[in-house]
């Protein structure tokens, strides 16, 4: 994860944790079968859940969004 953010703050230096945080979130692939420890997150099920929470983290995504942003093409 650490390794992620750092290439988000290489293609974009002015991203705040926050905008970090929306990149990872909005670029992440979604798992919607398996569970977790059942007193500890349960189903998995679409978009977030306590089970996967967002997903798997996809760096490319989240790099593409990122230049996107940073070109005006995505909102903060």
């Amino acid at each position: 994860m650490a390794g992620v953010c750092a290439l988000l703050l290489q293609t974009d230096p002015a991203l705040e944790p926050r905008e970090v945080r929306r990149l990872l979130e909005a670029s992440a692939v979604d798992v919607t079968r398996g569970a977790s420890n059942k007193d500890t997150g349960g189903i998995a099920r679409p978009n977030r859940d306590n089970a996967t929470g967002y997903g798997l983290v996809d760096a490319d995504a989240a790099v593409r969004l990122a230049r996107q942003r940073r070109q005006g093409g995505v909102p903060r």
